[in-house]
């Protein structure tokens, strides 16, 4: 009974939105913005770009046909994983990664691992920066009852996915979220030059 009560406990306070330790500093995005600005003005790295998961078009919901949604990439503690997920498969013999990984290790990286955790925790607090307006907690599933079964089967898995995301860009600590917000025009001329 009291290792239940210890473990939910537990659960709860890492679920809860900024239950993470302080993952980055200001010098920290700085370094990543100029890692990333670097990376793109000499046009490396490609296949270690990160990008949102595709997401099915909404007419595709609608309209029938198989819907499938990527996987989540969220790691051990619940954090986003979108870059680390991607660098797993990195093809790092080929002269591309190997330019790439210099770019990286000249910033201070000590590998590809390294910069993509830091990329993953800095976008996240991104995402939840340009999230912060969206609220699903209001979304009544139980209206999906009201559609015919195959368009609820169709629409229901990517609201599910969506609330999921929340949950994840939602828990990204306070702290972390008001360095991105300082940083942001760093950030965004850096991904944007």
């Amino acid at each position: 009974m009291l290792r239940t009560m210890i473990a939910t406990t537990a659960l709860t306070i890492m679920l809860a939105p900024g239950a993470f330790a302080q993952a980055f500093t200001p010098a920290d995005v700085d370094q990543f913005a100029e890692t990333i600005s670097e990376l793109r003005e000499q046009d490396v790295g490609s296949s270690i770009k990160a990008e949102m998961p595709d997401m099915p078009d909404p007419s595709s919901m609608m309209m029938g046909g198989p819907i499938e949604l990527p996987e989540l990439p969220v790691d051990d503690e619940g954090r986003l994983a979108m870059m680390r997920e991607m660098v797993e498969d990195a093809p790092m013999a080929e002269p591309d990664m190997v330019q790439a990984m210099a770019i990286i290790k000249s910033h201070g990286y000590a590998d590809l691992t390294e910069y993509a955790t830091e990329a993953d925790y800095i976008m996240a607090a991104y995402l939840a920066m340009n999230m912060d307006d969206t609220d699903l907690s209001g979304m009544d599933m139980s209206q999906l009852n009201m559609l015919p079964p195959a368009m609820k089967a169709r629409i229901e898995p990517s609201l599910n996915w969506m609330k999921d995301m929340m949950a994840v860009v939602n828990a990204v600590p306070e702290s972390e979220v008001a360095i991105v917000e300082s940083k942001a025009d760093v950030l965004e001329a850096a991904m944007n030059d």
